[in-house]
């Protein structure tokens, strides 16, 4: 009785799920606001920067230079910058695939070791009742063996 409480010809729950997509309806508005407002203003310091560039008048050939020999060294210490960011990058991934690749390799040994044992020690008709027994639990991603019940020996 109470969710059927009229507000203008409506339900109470049809207003207030009305008042939700409204409300995300104008979520999404305000973040494509910001992201075009922040766009704008990457634009606007783009174009001041390209003004001062070409607006920078100087009053002897000395002072360019001078001027443009600052802002080369302080762009060439920006990519030595980011030469070295990307050799250290490159240097922690190659440890990391190495690393990897380790892994990879003794778990593969294991498993062929593993594989060995089982082909030439366990009967096939025990590898069948142990793989009958066996369940996958899909949370931890893990096998666990059920324990034998005395009905199904």
């Amino acid at each position: 009785m109470q969710s059927k409480l009229l507000v203008g010809g409506r339900t109470i729950q049809d207003h207030t799920t009305e008042q939700e997509k409204e409300l995300e309806r104008k979520k999404k508005q305000l973040a494509e606001q910001r992201k075009l407002e922040r766009k704008m203003q990457q634009e606007l310091m783009q174009r001041e920067e390209s003004t001062n560039v070409a607006q920078d008048s100087y009053s002897s050939l000395r002072q360019e230079v001078d001027d443009k020999t600052k802002k080369l060294k302080k762009i060439y210490s920006k990519m030595l910058q980011v030469k070295t960011e990307i050799d250290d990058m490159r240097l922690e991934n190659t440890k990391e695939r190495e690393k990897l690749e380790l892994m990879q390799m003794e778990m593969t040994r294991e498993l062929k070791f593993k594989t060995t044992i089982i082909e030439n020690f366990v009967p096939n008709a025990d590898l069948k009742k142990l793989e009958d027994r066996l369940v996958y639990d899909e949370e931890s991603e893990t096998y666990s063996i059920r324990p034998i019940s005395l009905n199904n020996k």
